[in-house]
């Protein structure tokens, strides 16, 4: 049996009220029995988490985990690369791993996570639509950019397939089909037990919002929950 509870941890620029709650996660996972327990990155609204430190933000969400006896969690986007590296620092936390909004483009130089990090300092208008749209979400979180971008420069390379191989859960990768991080086939290949769920017509900033991805997520934790 899993246990009671649920961790979720929101994507880059978003808070655990945009990503999950407007969606109905937290209601959908109640019905099922558990509890919705979230987890703000650092640098973001409601984190406890002084940004700059990965190290400290892993260590973070491992204790949030460990004081709730949580072993199912769910991630979007950078979320779910902050689960991957927990698990990879503690192989044994989690049974199961939801992650949405994750692929083999986010193994890359960093470039583009220096790019919003500059973008988020920048004293002036932000003239890259993307980073644009990016910020003006952010704001509408909550969210203070210069706290975000201190966040992003202290995100490190992330793990390679060797590392991610030494993760004991079992993994759920839901990815849309228009999603420019994807595909996800190095990242199920280097997993020990992974299961991917393609959603059509669905880009990356779309995907925790859309039904398919939620009936994905319950099916695998009810799958799981009777084992």
């Amino acid at each position: 049996m899993t246990s009671s509870k649920i961790l979720f941890v929101h994507g880059l620029a978003s808070n655990y009220s945009n990503n999950w709650e407007r969606s109905g996660w937290p209601d959908a996972v109640g019905e099922m029995g558990y509890e919705a327990v979230g987890f703000a990155l650092p640098g973001h609204l409601g984190s406890t988490v002084v940004p700059g430190n990965d190290d400290d933000a892993l260590t973070a969400l491992l204790d949030t985990a460990r004081t709730h006896g949580i072993d199912t969690a769910v991630g979007f986007s950078a979320g779910s690369l902050m689960l991957l590296r927990s698990a990879v620092r503690d192989p044994s936390q989690f049974r199961n791993l939801a992650l949405l909004g994750v692929g083999d483009g986010m193994w890359n130089d960093g470039s583009g996570l220096r790019a919003i990090a500059d973008a988020f300092e920048s004293d002036g208008d932000i003239e890259d639509p993307a980073l644009a749209f990016m910020a003006r979400t952010a704001r509408a979180a909550g969210n203070d950019l210069g706290s975000i971008a201190e966040f992003v420069r202290a995100v490190p390379r992330q793990p390679d397939t060797g590392a991610l191989g030494s993760i004991d859960a079992d993994v759920l990768v839901v990815l849309g089909e228009r999603d420019d991080v994807g595909p996800a086939t190095n990242l199920l290949s280097a997993l020990q037990s992974s299961t991917l769920v393609s959603l059509p017509g669905v880009d990356h900033f779309a995907t925790s919002a859309d039904y398919r991805a939620l009936n994905a997520v319950t099916d695998f934790v009810c799958s799981r929950a009777a084992l």
